[in-house]
């Protein structure tokens, strides 16, 4: 490799950072919050999940079908920030539950892909343009829990997060 082409990985490298950077921005400013505001108040997870931003490669969890599914950024970043504790900014769903992102989660979802792949591959032939959603009562149940996820017709998951049983939701309106 010549000096002229380490130059434009050197720039590929750096717009890839600047877009992963405004993505962060943007998926924080969606939940009402702002990288500033986020790191002044949670400093060290806000060092942890800005690493983790630069330095992310798009997560396939089923690769061997004609409809494959994956987390790009916006989706890794919108988890991290809605739905675990340690990265919680506020608190728009009402109806999740808080639960820690690693590699437990990451393996929790594979199972659940893995456990609906048929009916995904199925619906997504007959509905090429449509979200494949769980959600609510409908939700996907998992060893005593029910998992609410939406996957858009291009295969990204847009949304995972296990729900509040019924009783800790009465429990919040109280």
């Amino acid at each position: 490799i010549n000096d002229s082409e380490k130059q434009k990985l050197w720039e590929l490298n750096d717009r890839k950072q600047e877009q992963s950077i405004q993505m962060f921005e943007k998926v924080l400013e969606q939940s009402g919050s702002s990288l500033e505001k986020f790191a002044t108040d949670n400093l060290g997870q806000a060092a942890e999940l800005f690493y983790n931003v630069l330095h992310f490669k798009e997560i396939r969890i089923n690769v061997l079908v004609k409809h494959p599914i994956y987390i790009d950024l916006e989706s890794y970043i919108h988890i991290y920030l809605s739905y675990f504790e340690e990265f919680q900014v506020n608190n728009p769903f009402e109806n999740k539950n808080n639960f820690r992102l690693n590699e437990e989660v990451f393996n929790l979802m594979e199972e659940v892909i893995d456990q609906i792949e048929d009916e995904y591959q199925l619906f997504r032939e007959e509905n090429p343009e449509q979200r494949f959603s769980k959600f609510g009562k409908k939700g996907f149940y998992l060893e005593g829990d029910y998992y609410t996820f939406y996957i858009e017709p291009n295969g990204r998951i847009s949304t995972f997060h296990k729900n509040k049983p019924e009783h800790e939701k009465q429990k919040d309106t109280v």
